[in-house]
């Protein structure tokens, strides 16, 4: 099965859409905003699964909430998501960490947009869905990467986090596969 990395960007809009905005779009099929479409379109086929955001992308979309004023709504909205079936949430475990600085080292993402490719690589995603240009630039350059070259974690990096050759050599393979098939889904901004 399919499974679609949400965003932060995306998966804020899909829990915060207003219920005005909600009987709009199915009234009129239009909310009145392309992204906000977007995210409404998704958060009613989570039903059919495949879907995962992470834990990041997570405290980042609630941290939006925070930033505008809305802590109770931060509370309501993580409270959604979490009880939200037909969405996982991904786990940061152990082996994002060096994958995210060789994706920062090599390809020059950012730190957050390489942790967030990280989790996903790491969960079996194979589609990306995001509004950021500049995130969705950089996953189809590290899936090209991944493709002609593969994906290689500096020495340096293994012994920072005590990987032998063999548990390094490991985490590439699994890294080069699953990034060669990823894609990135342009929401609208």
């Amino acid at each position: 099965m399919a499974l679609t990395f949400i965003d932060a960007n995306i998966l804020f809009r899909m829990f915060a859409v207003s219920s005005k905005r909600m009987e709009g779009y199915h009234e009129k099929g239009t909310s009145g905003s392309k992204a906000l479409d977007y995210a409404i379109g998704v958060l009613l086929n989570l039903y059919r699964g495949g879907y995962s955001t992470s834990e990041l992308a997570l405290l980042e979309a609630c941290g939006v909430a925070v930033r505008a004023g809305k802590i109770d709504k931060a509370t309501v909205f993580l409270r959604a998501v979490l009880e939200q079936e037909g969405l996982s949430i991904l786990g940061v475990t152990a082996p994002v960490y060096p994958l995210a600085y060789a994706f920062v080292l090599e390809y020059g993402m950012g730190a957050r947009d390489a942790l967030h490719l990280g989790v996903a690589t790491m969960g079996g995603v194979n589609r990306i869905a995001t509004s950021d240009v500049e995130f969705a630039d950089g996953v189809g350059k590290i899936r090209d990467g991944a493709r002609s070259r593969g994906i290689k974690i500096p020495r340096i990096l293994g012994t920072m986090y005590g990987l032998s050759g063999q548990e390094r050599y490991i985490l590439e393979n699994r890294a080069t596969s699953a990034l060669s098939k990823m894609e990135a889904e342009r929401a609208p901004p």
